[in-house]
């Protein structure tokens, strides 16, 4: 992922709604759903709009994004 400026503004509602779905699944299961998971629970298009919902909250500095992980883990909770 090509590093991107940070975003200051709050997030918005939508991306509040996808990180309250993230922080559930991480605390039911230990990890984050997968784009498709977030993809039919927020009626996305596809599974782009789902990864750039993730991209941009972890811009605003509410998850991390590790390049180097395996594709399943490479979106994370910030402690």
């Amino acid at each position: 992922m090509p590093v991107l400026a940070p975003i200051t503004r709050p997030a918005t509602a939508k991306q509040a709604a996808i990180l309250a779905f993230c922080r559930a699944s991480h605390a039911e299961t230990g990890r984050l759903p997968s784009s498709r998971a977030i993809q039919a629970k927020f009626g996305h298009a596809s599974q782009t709009a789902a990864l750039g919902q993730l991209h941009a909250l972890v811009r605003r500095g509410l998850l991390r994004y590790d390049d180097k992980a395996p594709l399943n883990e490479r979106f994370s909770l910030k402690p």
